[in-house]
């Protein structure tokens, strides 16, 4: 298993737990939360995954 992959799934799965959060249950600091943390997490997120796909393809010679 590839340790590498955990920290993006950590913070996927807390983005969407504060997000479900807010669903649930929309009062203003889970707002607070959901558009200061839980966004931000998830665009971490897309742009560790971004790096770690060109990190590989410059690997293989493709880039």
């Amino acid at each position: 298993m590839n340790s590498r992959k955990h920290p993006k799934t950590i913070i996927i799965f807390v983005a969407y737990l504060l997000s479900a959060w807010f669903i649930f249950s929309p009062d203003p600091f889970q707002m607070a939360l959901f558009v200061f943390v839980a966004q931000p997490l998830v665009a971490l997120a897309i742009l560790l995954y971004i790096a770690e796909v060109l990190r590989e393809l410059k690997k293989k010679g493709v880039l």
